[in-house]
C-alpha cells in the first residue's frame, strides 16, 4: 500500500520544512510540482556525447530479473498457492515477492512494522517457504519500508537511543498503523552505524533464503543502497544485487548503481488525467506508463531498468480494478518493457494474478509473457548495452505513444478501449515488418494497422537479426544453446547488424570484461540473395556454449528454414534466399 507520508521525491526520506511537519491526526501533505514529472532532472545522464562508450556507473540486474516478477498479499499458504497456480497454469514466472502482509497478514499493524521476523502466525516457516519457492524455480522477495513504529517498543527505543533516526516523529499517520496509535520514525541509512545495525537485524531473514526486496516509501539513496548491498551479500561473492524501489531517486549514481525501480501505485485505468497525483498517491494509468518509456522529456527516461504494476495497482473511489481488456493490453505493453512486474492491490480479488482472469485474458498474458522470455537474448543484449554503449533499453519511437526496444523493435500499445486498430508512425530510414503478419510498412509514414485484442502491435526494422530462445516458463529454465534467428532483409545497399551479448547472468564479472559478443551481419548480395555472417564469439569464452544450434528463418519466406550447428569459436558465412519485394502500406 502507498505511504501518504512519503511520496517518491528527494524530500520523501523525512518531512521537511516546506512539507508540513505538523502531522498529528492527519497524513503528511507534500507539495509536488507537476513540472517535475514532465522534464528530465539529470539531462547529462544519457548525453549524446556518451553514446557508444562504456558507462562504469551502470550496474546490471541479475538475468532472472528480466523475466516476469509477480507480487502477492496474504500468508505463507496464500503465497505458496499463488506460486503453484502460476506453475500449474503455465504462466511465465521468475520471482514472487510477498508485499506488506509479510510483516502483519492483516497489513493494518502497527505491530510487526518492522520486527525483522515477519508475522509469526502468517509465516511460521520462512526458510521452508523460500525452499518451496526456489524448488518451483522462483526467486523470493519481501516488502520493506524505511521506518520503525514504536509499537515494536524495544527496537524503536534502541534506535532512538543510538541516534539512528532522522527527521521529526510521524504522529497520527495511519499507513500500517491501525487507529493511528503508534509513532513512526525514519531510519537514517546515511549513518553507517544505523545501516550496519539494520543489516545485522535482517541477516537471519536473508539467510532463510530471501533474494530481493521491494522497497516502499521514499527512495532515499542510503535506503536503496543498504538493501541492495544486503541482496548482494546474500547472493554470494561477487554477486549482483536487486531491489525494486520507487521512482524519484535523488542522484544519477543511485539511479544507475542499484537496479531496479517500479513506478509506484498506478491507476487501473486507460489514462489518468490528474497525473501526477501525489495527494492520492496515484501515479498514472496505462497511457501515462507508455509515455514514460516513449517521451524523452519525462524524467522516467533516466531509469534504465524500470517496471510497473501490470494492470494497475490502486483503486480510487470511482475506479475499480482493471477490466479483462485493460489487463490484456497492459500485459502486452509490460511484456516489452525493460522489467516486467505483475501486481495489484489487496482490495482487488484478483491482485492482477493472471490465473484469476477469464481464460482468453489469461492466454493473452501467457502468449506475451512467453514472447518476452523468447526475446531474452535480444533484451539482455540491450541491457548489457546500457553499460557497454550507454544506450537505454527503450527510446522514443516517433510518437509519444510508441517506443523502441533496443534498436530494432517498435512497440505501439493499444491505449483505447474497444480498439481493434491503431495508427502507427513508422520511423524513417527503414521498412518495418509486422512481427505477427509479416506485412511491411514504409518508414517515415503513418499507417492504420490491425490491433486485435489478442496481440500487441509490434514491428521489426528491416535489416534486423532477431534471436529468440525456445519457449520456457522462466529465464533460468531456458538457455542460448539453441536459438531461432529471424532475418529481416535490409533495404538495398544497407547492412543489418546485431551484437549478441552474453555473460553468466549472476555475478559482476561483466565489470571486468566477463562477457562475450557475437556479431551477426546480413547484406544483400544479388537480387533474391542474402549473405549471413555469424561471427566467432569475442571476449570471455566461458560465457558462450561450445556449440550453438541455429534455426534461421528469413522474413517473407515462412516456409523456408535452415538448421545448423556452429562452433562458437568459429565464424560462419551462409548464402540465403531473399523474398520478393513486399507491397507497402499507403500513407494514412
Amino acid at each position: 500500500m502507498p505511504p501518504p507520508s512519503a511520496p517518491p521525491s528527494p524530500s520523501a526520506a523525512a518531512p521537511s520544512a516546506s512539507a508540513a511537519t505538523a502531522l498529528e491526526g492527519a497524513a503528511v501533505a507534500f507539495a509536488v510540482r507537476r513540472e517535475r514529472y514532465s522534464a528530465r532532472r539529470h539531462p547529462e545522464m544519457w548525453a549524446p556525447t556518451a553514446h557508444g562508450r562504456i558507462d562504469p556507473e551502470v550496474a546490471l540486474p541479475p538475468a532472472w530479473a528480466f523475466g516476469v516478477l509477480h507480487g502477492c498479499y496474504g500468508d505463507q499458504a496464500a503465497a505458496l498457492s499463488h506460486a503453484r497456480r502460476l506453475r500449474e497454469g503455465g504462466f511465465p514466472a521468475d520471482a514472487l515477492w510477498v508485499d506488506s502482509s509479510f510483516w502483519d497478514v492483516s497489513t493494518r499493524g502497527p505491530r510487526g512494522y518492522l520486527n525483522f521476523r515477519g508475522d509469526p502466525a502468517g509465516f511460521p516457516d520462512v526458510p521452508g517457504l523460500a525452499r518451496e519457492l526456489h524448488g518451483l524455480g522462483l526467486r523470493f522477495g519481501i516488502w520493506v519500508w524505511d521506518r520503525l513504529l514504536d509499537a515494536e517498543k524495544e527496537l524503536f527505543e534502541e534506535f532512538e537511543r543510538a541516534g539512528f533516526f532522522k527527521g521529526e516523529p510521524i504522529v497520527g499517520n495511519t499507513w500500517h498503523n491501525a487507529g493511528a496509535t503508534a509513532i513512526g520514525r525514519f531510519v537514517d541509512f546515511d549513518n553507517s552505524r544505523a545501516a550496519a545495525r539494520w543489516k545485522e537485524l535482517f541477516a537471519p531473514l536473508l539467510r532463510s533464503g530471501i533474494d530481493f526486496f521491494k522497497l516502499d516509501s521514499g527512495p532515499a539513496a542510503g535506503f536503496v543502497r543498504t538493501h541492495f548491498e544486503m541482496t548482494q551479500a546474500a547472493a554470494g561473492p561477487e554477486a549482483r544485487g536487486f531491489v525494486l524501489s520507487h521512482l524519484g531517486r535523488e542522484t544519477p549514481a543511485c539511479i544507475k548503481r542499484h537496479p531496479g525501480v517500479w513506478t509506484g501505485d498506478c491507476l487501473p485505468a486507460w489514462r489518468h488525467p490528474a497525473y501526477p497525483d501525489p495527494e492520492n498517491w496515484v501515479w498514472g494509468g496505462l497511457s501515462e506508463h507508455v509515455r514514460m518509456l516513449a517521451d524523452p522529456e519525462w524524467f522516467h527516461a533516466e531509469y534504465p531498468f524500470m517496471a510497473n504494476d501490470t494492470g494497475g495497482f490502486r483503486n480510487m473511489p470511482d475506479v475499480g480494478q482493471a477490466s479483462p481488456e485493460l489487463f490484456a493490453r497492459w500485459a502486452q505493453f509490460s511484456a516489452l518493457g525493460p522489467l516486467m512486474t505483475v501486481f495489484g492491490s489487496m482490495h482487488f480479488p484478483s491482485q492482477n494474478a493472471p490465473f484469476t482472469w477469464p481464460e482468453d485474458t489469461a492466454d493473452n498474458f501467457r502468449r506475451h509473457a512467453r514472447l518476452r522470455l523468447r526475446l531474452f537474448p535480444y533484451l539482455y543484449s540491450a541491457a548489457l548495452g546500457v553499460r557497454l554503449r550507454s544506450r537505454r533499453m527503450t527510446s522514443p519511437g516517433g510518437a509519444p505513444d510508441q517506443f523502441l526496444v533496443g534498436e530494432d523493435l517498435l512497440v505501439a500499445p493499444v491505449l483505447e478501449p474497444g480498439a481493434v486498430s491503431r495508427t502507427v508512425r513508422f520511423p524513417a530510414d527503414a521498412d518495418w515488418h509486422d512481427f505477427w503478419s509479416g506485412a511491411v510498412h514504409r518508414g517515415g509514414r503513418s499507417a492504420l494497422v490491425p490491433a486485435p485484442l489478442d496481440r500487441l502491435p509490434l514491428f521489426v526494422r528491416s535489416g534486423a537479426l532477431l534471436p529468440l530462445r525456445a519457449e520456457a516458463d522462466s529465464i533460468a529454465a531456458g538457455d542460448n544453446t539453441s536459438l531461432e534467428l529471424r532475418v529481416f532483409p535490409p533495404l538495398p545497399g544497407r547492412t543489418g547488424r546485431f551484437l549478441l551479448r552474453e555473460d553468466d547472468g549472476l555475478t559482476e564479472a561483466y565489470r571486468l570484461g566477463g562477457y562475450s559478443e557475437t556479431e551477426l551481419l546480413v547484406e544483400r548480395t544479388a537480387p533474391g540473395r542474402l549473405r549471413l555472417r555469424i561471427g566467432a564469439g569475442r571476449g570471455d569464452a566461458s560465457c558462450l556454449p561450445a556449440t550453438r544450434a541455429w534455426t534461421v528463418r528469413v522474413a517473407g519466406l515462412d516456409a523456408s528454414e535452415l538448421r545448423f550447428v556452429q562452433e562458437t569459436a568459429t565464424e560462419l558465412q551462409l548464402e540465403l534466399p531473399a523474398p520478393p519485394p513486399h507491397p507497402r502500406s499507403a500513407q494514412a
